[in-house]
């Protein structure tokens, strides 16, 4: 799955990578295997404007700065600017939410009121992102549910936010979540009606109110 990855993100030319965390293979020590994989994973494509990583809840603290590479940047409750613009767009990384060690009060304190804000979270179970008005969180954690059936969808949502946020798109408010199926497995390799999934997300400033591009489901 790594190789397919890696030839998917050297054929393609992004502003933005995202990485949502979970990148440790359980708790292997020395960090080894999957710190190379990582690292040759962000060797496949230079975006633009960097990578961006939040920790996940698999991710040790020691293991997580390891990360750090050239064009590599580590997000801990904290933002920064992607766009120069009028309204800026900013990129809020916060902690894992998992185990509620994400702050994002914190990560935007400073960031205008009238900024895009988009979230990148382990998780989206991000507490605050709808009462701050965050335009996007973007997230995984849940596999997507990895077991998925035909009508009745995940078995398990490893998320607060239950079945509506445990795959795809939702809108809670005015914040639309997406939660991504990811590259990995929990527990087992086995994925049912829920493929891996790398996502390419194309933003573009609407002209006038904005309107939904097609349905999302609401909470």
């Amino acid at each position: 799955i790594f190789d397919q990855l890696m030839g998917w993100l050297g054929a393609h030319e992004v502003d933005v990578a995202l990485v949502g965390g979970d990148i440790q293979e359980g708790l292997e020590t020395p960090f080894g295997p999957s710190l190379d994989v990582a690292h040759r994973i962000f060797a496949s494509n230079r975006p633009r404007l960097g990578w961006f990583v939040v920790r996940g809840n698999n991710d040790r603290r020691a293991y997580f700065a390891r990360l750090a590479a050239p064009g590599v940047t580590l997000l801990e409750n904290e933002s920064l600017r992607l766009v120069e613009a009028t309204p800026p767009v900013v990129l809020a990384g916060v902690d894992d939410p998992y185990r509620k060690f994400d702050d994002l009060g914190a990560a935007l304190r400073g960031v205008s009121e009238d900024a895009f804000v988009i979230v990148l979270a382990h998780s989206p179970d991000v507490r605050d992102a709808v009462r701050l008005k965050t335009a996007l969180v973007l997230s995984g954690h849940t596999h997507g549910g990895q077991i998925r059936f035909p009508f009745g969808g995940a078995v398990f949502t490893q998320t607060r936010g239950g079945k509506p946020l445990a795959y795809g798109l939702a809108r809670v408010g005015r914040t639309t979540f997406y939660t991504t199926s990811g590259v990995g497995w929990a527990l087992a390799r086995v994925r049912l009606n829920c493929p891996a999934e790398v996502v390419h997300i194309t933003l573009r400033r609407a002209s006038g109110p904005h309107e939904d591009s097609g349905p999302v489901p609401l909470l």
